[in-house]
């Protein structure tokens, strides 16, 4: 039996966080919320996610952070979509290469597209 999909939404804008969840939601992915970087790291000690949609801005550090640390806290890591206002340029190139990069404002529907692309391909991985 397959169940659905989960996302885990780490943006601390609570109203686009909100937006990105109901969208999510209506795409039939479960979802989880964080809106800092201890938020998340919490969340995905806890549960596993197929998607993590990152902001790169948070308060209590650079979104990218997250997956510097999860090589050791999971044993499956999820695929990572980020999300940004600033501009491209100014994230470090060894980030904006290895993972989905989206500008803000975020078209969703590309959004949820890439997402369920990704956790079809989280999915096969860990068949």
């Amino acid at each position: 039996m397959l169940t659905s999909p989960k996302v885990l939404i780490v943006e601390d804008d609570r109203p686009l966080n909100r937006l990105f969840q109901k969208s999510f939601t209506a795409a039939t992915f479960h979802t989880a919320q964080a809106y800092s970087l201890a938020d998340a790291l919490r969340l995905l000690q806890q549960d596993q996610f197929s998607v993590i949609v990152l902001d790169l801005g948070l308060p209590d550090g650079q979104g990218w952070e997250i997956v510097d640390k999860l090589g050791d806290r999971l044993h499956q890591i999820p695929e990572v979509i980020m999300v940004t206002g600033r501009e491209i340029s100014e994230i470090p190139e060894a980030y904006a290469q290895k993972y989905h990069v989206f500008r803000k404002p975020v078209d969703l529907t590309q959004l949820i597209r890439l997402a369920i692309q990704l956790q079809s391909k989280h999915r096969s991985k860990s068949l």
